[in-house]
C-alpha cells in the first residue's frame, strides 16, 4: 500500500517537473521585435510566449536580442557579443530583420551575405537546427501615415518587396519556415489601432494579429511537433 502511494507521488512529481521546464525562445531583430512604442509584454515575442502557454500549457522563456534601428550587420555584431546565450540551445528562434537596411539605402547583395551569417549563427543556437527557426517577413511601413507623409510610399513598398523576396527565396533554399506578415502590416493605413502614437510602429493589436493569425499557427504546425517528439 505504502509502496503504491510512493510510486504515485513520485510519478506525479516527475510529471510536474517535466511540465515546469520552460521552452527556450530566442527572438532576433530590430524595432519590430523589441516592440518600439509598446511595453515589453505587448511585443510579439512575449505575446507569442503567452499564446503558447495558453494553447499548449508550455511555459516559454523568451530571450530578445533586438534594438530599434539595427541593420542586419548590427544584429550579427550583437549576437556575437551576447554572453548570456553562451552554449544554450533554443527550441524556437525567430528572425525579423532588414527594414533598416532598406531605410538606410543599403544594397540587397550585402544584406544577403548577412542573411547567410545570421542563418549559421541561428543554426548554432537551434535545438533542432533549421526546424527551430522561423523567418518573418518585413512589415511594409509604406502603408503607415509615416510612410505616406514621406512622399515615397510606393518606392518604400517596392524596395521592401525586393528585400522580402530575397528573404523568402533564401528561406526556401535553406529549408527555413517563412512567415508572411507583410500583408497584415498593410492594414495599418486604414486602422489607427494598428499603430503606436508615432504612426509607424505596430501596436499591441497588430502584434496580436501577427501572433494569432501567422506566427503561432506556424509554430504549432512546424516546430511544436518536433519538440514533442524530442521530449518523448
Amino acid at each position: 500500500m505504502w509502496m503504491l502511494l510512493f510510486m504515485i507521488l513520485w510519478m506525479s512529481a516527475a510529471h510536474a517537473n517535466e511540465e515546469s521546464i520552460p521552452l527556450s525562445y530566442l527572438a532576433l531583430g530590430d524595432s519590430y521585435t523589441c516592440g518600439e512604442g509598446v511595453s515589453r509584454d505587448q511585443s510579439f515575442p512575449y505575446l507569442l510566449s503567452e499564446a503558447i502557454y495558453k494553447m499548449e500549457g508550455q511555459v516559454v522563456k523568451p530571450h530578445v536580442i533586438a534594438q530599434t534601428g539595427w541593420r542586419s550587420d548590427e544584429l550579427i555584431e550583437a549576437i556575437r557579443g551576447e554572453k548570456e546565450i553562451g552554449k544554450k540551445c533554443f527550441d524556437l528562434i525567430t528572425v525579423l530583420i532588414g527594414v533598416n537596411n532598406q531605410y538606410q539605402g543599403k544594397d540587397i547583395a550585402s544584406f544577403e551575405k548577412d542573411l547567410r551569417i545570421l542563418l549559421q549563427l541561428s543554426l548554432d543556437l537551434a535545438c533542432t537546427k533549421e526546424k527551430s527557426i522561423l523567418m518573418l517577413s518585413i512589415p511594409d511601413y509604406g502603408y503607415t501615415p509615416f510612410g505616406q507623409k514621406s512622399g515615397k510610399a510606393q518606392s518604400i513598398s517596392k524596395e521592401l518587396q525586393a528585400f522580402n523576396q530575397s528573404i523568402q527565396d533564401f528561406s526556401k533554399v535553406n529549408n527555413i519556415e517563412w512567415v508572411e506578415l507583410t500583408d497584415l502590416s498593410k492594414k495599418a493605413l486604414g486602422r489607427k489601432d494598428y499603430l503606436t502614437q508615432d504612426e509607424l510602429h505596430p501596436s499591441k493589436v497588430q502584434y496580436q494579429d501577427w501572433v494569432e493569425q501567422r506566427i503561432f499557427p506556424k509554430w504549432n504546425e512546424k516546430v511544436f511537433p518536433l519538440m514533442e517528439k524530442k521530449n518523448r
